[in-house]
């Protein structure tokens, strides 16, 4: 199977690992369209790393000036 087949079913809180993705979608996201999710890193005993925290909405509206 090509790599774009999903072979399993997804339920509410499952995680979806893909090894084929730049980080693209948080660098051309318009802040203002939906915050930036949380990037993180697979260790190699099967955990993870967070490497950048989910945006919130304080962290859009942090850089405007009122």
């Amino acid at each position: 199977m090509g790599h774009t087949s999903l072979h399993a079913e997804l339920a509410s809180g499952d995680l979806i690992e893909s090894s084929h993705l730049g980080v693209y979608g948080v660098v051309l996201k318009p802040p203002f369209i939906k915050p930036a999710r949380a990037i993180m890193s697979l260790r190699e005993n099967g955990g993870f790393t967070v490497v950048k925290r989910m945006e919130v909405l304080n962290d859009i509206m942090a850089t405007y000036q009122w």
